[in-house]
């Protein structure tokens, strides 16, 4: 995997912690502790050794069928960073390599309620590949989606991060465009600048999450908003 991603990025040691697009809370210490006890749990092995040396081979994606343990060991290498060494669009593959074995097990249905470990731990790969300079665009329309859908699977649990409003909150706030500006752009779409239009798929892209809870959603203005957005929604571009 190639991404049209120019430059070089810097991952900050002394970042605080922050609230992401998918609810949660980062911080370098505790988000490392998190992903071992995950890993620890779920693959039954008997040792809590990572193999480096497969790490160390440089590819461009990581495979599917790799052995988890390297997965977590990029993780915690590109969390702990080494002195704001620079990072290069080849990290940025590895955390989405990451990303994408976990979010395969989150999406297995005959893992059951593990699957939100396996979310959470899939999520913290996502937020490294953030880091290290993928387009948040692109991560919260990731987030988004498989909050979803375990949300739909699974059911809400009390977990902020499972809850369909806090889902539609999270979402709302991620817009770029307000709906009376969406609206207003919409009509002529195909006059409006490169920019403009990036913008109105961005929305239509972090909704199409929205058609799978909105029944789920409380009466209040949240749903108000989200309904109105879902009416407009097919006519985006």
């Amino acid at each position: 995997m190639t991404l049209g991603i120019g430059g070089r990025h810097q991952l900050n040691r002394r970042c605080p912690s922050r609230r992401d697009g998918a609810g949660l809370q980062w911080n370098k210490n505790m988000a490392y502790t998190d992903a071992c006890t995950s890993f620890a749990r779920s693959s039954q092995l008997p040792s809590t050794r990572t193999p480096r040396k497969r790490v160390m081979s440089r590819t461009s994606s990581l495979r599917m069928r790799e052995n988890r343990w390297c997965h977590l060991d990029v993780m915690v290498r590109g969390m702990e960073g080494i002195d704001d060494a620079e990072i290069d669009t080849d990290r940025i593959n590895e955390w989405l390599g990451a990303w994408q074995l976990n979010q395969s097990y989150a999406q297995d249905h005959d893992r059951g309620e593990a699957r939100r470990i396996w979310a959470r731990v899939a999520f913290f790969a996502l937020g490294g590949a953030e880091q290290a300079g993928y387009p948040t665009r692109d991560a919260n329309v990731c987030r988004f989606n498989l909050r979803a859908l375990l949300i739909v699977d699974l059911a809400p649990d009390g977990d902020p991060l499972w809850s369909p409003d806090h889902l539609a909150s999270d979402v709302l706030e991620a817009l770029p465009l307000g709906l009376e500006q969406a609206r207003a752009w919409m009509t002529d779409w195909r006059m409006r600048p490169r920019h403009e239009i990036s913008a109105l798929r961005t929305c239509k892209n972090f909704l199409g999450p929205m058609e799978l809870i909105a029944d789920q959603l409380a009466a209040g203005p949240v749903r108000t908003q989200i309904d109105r957005w879902l009416d407009l929604r097919a006519h985006l571009p």
